[in-house]
């Protein structure tokens, strides 16, 4: 098996891609590759944004604060994106991945919903809070 160098440029400089391509049979075929060395350092081809919450909703019957924790491609950003009446009254506004979102619920209303979205890049998570009293 041989194998055929690629170059990709990098703050404006050309690099070489590793093992981009190899050749089957006498026919160069596209390897996927996840990972270049530039100047002696592995880095990335691709990064994909990707956010999720665990829990996914959280319920609440008085006022009080509760978390959800927030796995992340990167640093993620959190806000109240619905929240009708008014029940959300704190947002832990950003952090890194494992890291809790702190969501305080305070509100005098009986039922009531609202939405927090967390943001990394361009991937979202919609954290549900439902108040009960």
């Amino acid at each position: 098996m041989s194998f055929k160098r690629t170059h990709i440029r990098v703050s404006g400089a050309w690099e070489n891609v590793v093992t981009i391509w190899r050749k089957v049979s006498g026919t160069w075929q596209q390897n996927v590759v996840s990972w270049i060395n530039i100047s002696g350092t592995w880095k990335k081809c691709m990064t994909y944004d990707s956010v999720s919450t665990n829990p996914e909703s959280l319920s609440y019957d008085q006022s009080e604060t509760q978390y959800v924790v927030v796995t992340s491609s990167g640093s993620w950003t959190a806000a109240v994106s619905f929240d009708r009446f008014g029940i959300i009254s704190s947002v832990t506004a950003s952090g890194t991945t494992g890291q809790r979102c702190y969501i305080t619920v305070d509100s005098q209303e009986s039922f009531a919903n609202a939405t927090i979205r967390v943001t990394c890049g361009t991937a979202y998570a919609d954290v549900s809070i439902y108040l009960s009293q």
